[in-house]
């Protein structure tokens, strides 16, 4: 049970982290001079692709890495 609980709330951080990157994104190319917004949208629209793929691979490392443990402490519990 609290495995599900810390990967709701590093789903809900990820997201959060996610959404930031992307407002962060979105005014420095609104507010870039030396850069024309529309012209740099494609820009934009890059950096929420690569972030969103980050957090993904994270993502599956995680998921993997708390499988494993579970696991573990399943074994390890059944053990004693």
């Amino acid at each position: 049970m609290y495995a599900l609980e810390q990967r709701r709330v590093w789903v809900r951080e990820s997201c959060r982290a996610l959404l930031s990157y992307a407002l962060i994104s979105f005014f420095w190319l609104l507010y870039n001079p030396k850069h024309h917004f529309l012209l740099y949208f494609g820009d934009f629209i890059q950096i929420i692709l690569m972030n969103l793929i980050l957090q993904l691979h994270l993502q599956l490392i995680l998921t993997f890495f708390w499988h494993v443990h579970d696991r573990y402490t399943i074994h390890k519990e059944n053990s004693n």
